[in-house]
């Protein structure tokens, strides 16, 4: 007999301990999870709003505020000098049916209802803080507005919103406050405008950025150990779910079919606009080839696919779940004979099945449905194959995750894997549970780091971007008036920051991460896309690989509070730019600081001891390799289905686990700061049980994991 499972980190958690970071009584795990759920939550109610928006829903809208809900939409009319935006002029529209009539209003033709219009509405990159007693919560996100007519009139917004939230007396989370204000704006004719300072100011200072979600606030009723051991593990059967999305879509740009295709279940298929392609590994694979290409990016050839607003609804047995959100795919195509590039933006809902494997506990993609919103063409201002605009039969169903909530949750028969029964409330169940708990508070503080450096980032705010880094954390900067290299410090990291320039204004948009936590969640392991727009129309993507820590403020007190911070960050590579992709006119360019003396990192990029790792990076070793040649990508996980290594494509992909420059200073690894490293990827046992007449039963196990695990 044979037996064969794979241990997860959700499941490996099961067997560790707890640190006394965490909550460790049921009172204080019910006000955890409740927090934790609460930030879900208000990430969904936004998220919802933008994909309500694509299709011109307007009084499905004003539902998501509250009665008294205020809209303040800043109409970015320019100033005096006529090339700047202002936020000045904002609209306020109070209550749900002004704030319905105004949407509808300010869409025009350009609403994703009318046939052949297109209004892609994405917000993301969130950071959200939750109030100490649970009830309202600030939030700041990223919006990409792009819409058409259908007639040759394209328009591009790129904005700032801070937004307040309230939970009502059934417990539902409503908009308060939907304040807007853009900070790019152009359109196909060539008109692009800036804003000249940030007049949306963050509700957060840095150093509340990464704080824990545990927070002050007092449950109504204590829940026991079997809803929350349930409710917990629809948190992380979510993370996984959501996990899942994103490294399929890293697979798909680099045209990695092998390794995406191991995603999918035995009968999963791909249906785009209503086209089902036949189920099973070869038909799937047949249709990514057929669609996009054959294994393995050439050169010239660009099909980034990054994904947005991603919200995941996990059935309630926990074995199937769904994920719905917008792709943004970004197509190019470079013709060497002529030394021109075409490039066109796609808009597309995305809305895919997962299903959870019954011996493994692994999920798996059983099928992948694409809806397209539009095809925007920015030379000539046209969009085509907008579906849900021609046939709004055709929208994808919307995910029931706003709906109230009953007290209990759980059902009467569920058991968590691998487990027989919940029978007790022991200090090892407690610790158990409140640390698969903080894995999933860890995905959430990680995210609103990640998103608060882009924020500054863009604001050139480096004393805010240096507050996010550990006090240990290396970062890889390169720019004028620095050496490129690995900074160490915070200090470090600031100096050389305010040491370099900045030509334009920077629409910084952090992306599709891949957050894996540790054990203990006490660190994370993460894989990201940067998607950038400049006011000169400078659109370019690089892929982030990073760790973050959750560390005390004190480090000489062990008891202090925590913050989730930067501990490592690396441009994996930069991997593509496109310059003028809609024959656009420059706008008017942030004046250059002085040049300041050259800085010197604490680890050059051309560091023998990094090897080849950065070769054919900006400041790396040998010639710098830009698009449309393909420079090699580094994943730091494994298969999250199979545990397989990723495939090389001939060296145009690696396998990288851990904090780069650590490959030359090891002082600097996790591992020597007291600090877990991350799953790189599931771990399997086979188990094989015998009897002979000798010995009796025997029991073989083999464990497969990844090199060095």
């Amino acid at each position: 007999m044979m037996i064969i499972c794979s241990l997860t980190a959700s499941a490996i958690a099961l067997f560790t301990l707890a640190p006394l970071i965490y909550a460790q009584t049921l009172a204080s795990i019910t006000n955890y999870l409740r927090r934790v759920e609460a930030v879900r939550e208000v990430k969904n109610l936004q998220r919802i709003f933008a994909q309500y928006a694509a299709h011109g829903l307007w009084t499905n809208m004003f539902t998501l505020f509250t009665p008294q809900g205020v809209l303040l939409w800043g109409g970015g009319n320019t100033t005096t000098t006529n090339d700047v935006l202002s936020c000045d002029d904002g609209v306020f529209a109070n209550g749900q049916d002004a704030i319905a009539r105004w949407l509808e209003t300010d869409a025009g033709l350009m609403d994703g209802h009318r046939p052949g219009s297109l209004h892609a509405l994405i917000n993301d990159q969130p950071v959200i803080t939750l109030s100490d007693d649970g009830q309202t919560a600030q939030g700041r996100w990223h919006l990409l507005r792009v819409m058409g007519d259908g007639s040759g009139s394209l328009t591009v917004q790129a904005d700032l919103m801070e937004n307040q939230y309230t939970r009502n007396k059934q417990g539902q989370w409503r908009i308060a406050l939907l304040s807007y204000c853009p900070v790019i704006s152009g359109d196909n004719t060539g008109n692009w405008l800036q804003s000249t300072e940030n007049n949306t100011l963050p509700h957060y200072t840095p150093d509340q950025v990464g704080t824990p979600v545990t927070g002050n606030s007092t449950s109504t009723e204590e829940l026991d150990l079997e809803e929350l051991t349930y409710r917990t593990s629809q948190l992380n059967d979510e993370d996984e779910i959501r996990n899942l999305v994103q490294a399929g879509a890293f697979y798909v740009d680099r045209r990695m079919w092998t390794d995406a295709v191991a995603l999918f279940t035995e009968d999963g298929a791909i249906s785009v606009d209503n086209r089902t392609s036949r189920p099973g590994f070869t038909s799937v694979r047949g249709r990514l080839e057929g669609a996009i290409g054959p294994e393995g990016l050439t050169r010239g050839s660009l099909y980034d696919p990054p994904t947005f607003q991603i919200i995941v609804e996990v059935n309630p047995d926990g074995t199937q779940g769904i994920a719905r959100g917008v792709e943004l795919g970004i197509i190019g195509r470079h013709n060497d004979a002529q030394n021109q590039t075409s490039a066109l933006w796609q808009f597309r809902v995305i809305r895919h099945s997962y299903r959870k494997d019954a011996v493994t506990g692994i999920w798996r993609i059983a099928g992948l449905t694409f809806t397209s919103l539009g095809i925007a063409n920015f030379s000539s201002g046209r969009v085509t194959n907008t579906t849900t605009s021609t046939n709004p039969g055709l929208i994808p169903p919307f995910l029931n995750v706003l709906a109230p909530k009953p007290a209990t949750r759980r059902p009467a028969d569920w058991l968590p894997l691998f487990r027989s029964s919940l029978s007790s409330s022991s200090a090892d169940d407690l610790s158990a549970l409140s640390i698969r708990l903080g894995r999933s508070s860890a995905l959430d503080e990680t995210e609103h780091v990640s998103s608060a450096m882009g924020y500054s980032l863009n604001d050139r705010n480096c004393s805010s971007v240096a507050s996010l880094y550990s006090t240990k954390a290396s970062a890889q900067l390169q720019g004028s008036g620095i050496t490129a290299g690995f900074y160490l410090t915070p200090a470090r990291i600031q100096t050389a920051c305010e040491a370099t320039t900045q030509d334009n204004v920077a629409f910084t948009w952090r992306t599709q991460p891949v957050i894996v936590p540790s054990n203990d969640g006490r660190s994370v392991t993460t894989r990201s896309q940067t998607f950038q727009l400049s006011t000169t129309f400078e659109l370019t993507g690089w892929i982030n690989h990073g760790q973050f820590v959750l560390e005390p403020l004190d480090p000489n007190n062990a008891t202090s509070i925590t913050r989730r911070k930067v501990w490592s960050s690396t441009t994996d590579e930069p991997y593509w730019s496109l310059n003028g992709v809609a024959q656009s006119s420059p706008a008017r360019l942030k004046t250059k600081r002085q040049a300041q003396p050259i800085i010197a990192p604490d680890i050059t990029l051309t560091d023998p001891r990094l090897a080849d790792r950065l070769r054919g990076f900006p400041g790396g070793p040998g010639p710098l390799v830009t698009w449309p040649d393909i420079q090699t990508t580094y994943f730091p996980y494994r298969n999250p289905v199979t545990g397989n290594l990723p495939s090389t494509l001939g060296g145009r992909v690696a396998y990288s686990p851990g904090c780069v420059p650590c490959k030359a200073i090891p002082a600097w690894s996790l591992a020597s700061n007291g600090f877990q490293e991350a799953a790189t990827g599931p771990t399997s046992l086979v188990a094989t049980v015998g009897a002979s007449f000798l010995t009796g039963i025997e029991v073989n196990v083999q464990v497969r994991a990844g090199p060095g695990r």
